[in-house]
C-alpha cells in the first residue's frame, strides 16, 4: 500500500509563515487571501508518494500559478464582503479543491 509522506520541516514552516506575516503587514491585510493557497501549495509540493518499503515513488507537485490564485482570492474577497464573511467558511474549501485539483504526481527516477 503506498502512502503520502510530507516532508515540511519546521525551518520551512517558520520561514514560510514569516514571509506571509511581512506581506500581510505590507498590504494592509490584503495578501492574507492569498495565504490559503500558498499555504496548501507548500504543503502539497512538500509531500512525496512512498511505498510499504518508505522508498520515494513519486512527488506531489501543485501546478496551479500565482494568477489563478490571485483571480479565485478577489471574487472570494468581494464574496466576503457582501456575505458579511460567511463566504470565507466557504472559501476555504474551494482552495483545497482548486490545489488539489491542479495537483500531479511526477515520478521518481530510480
Amino acid at each position: 500500500m503506498w502512502k503520502l509522506r510530507c516532508e515540511l520541516g519546521l525551518a520551512g514552516i517558520f520561514g514560510h509563515l514569516l514571509l506571509w506575516l511581512i506581506g500581510g503587514l505590507v498590504t494592509c491585510g490584503l495578501a492574507f487571501f492569498l495565504f490559503p493557497y500558498s499555504f496548501g501549495e507548500t504543503v502539497i509540493n512538500s509531500t512525496h508518494l512512498v511505498d510499504e518499503q518508505g522508498r520515494v515513488l513519486g512527488r506531489l507537485r501543485c501546478t496551479q500559478g500565482v494568477a489563478g490564485h490571485i483571480g479565485h482570492a478577489i471574487i472570494w474577497w468581494l464574496l466576503a464582503i457582501v456575505t458579511l464573511g460567511i463566504a470565507g467558511f466557504f472559501y476555504m474549501y474551494r482552495v483545497a479543491s482548486d490545489l488539489l485539483s491542479a495537483t500531479v504526481i511526477d515520478p521518481v527516477r530510480a
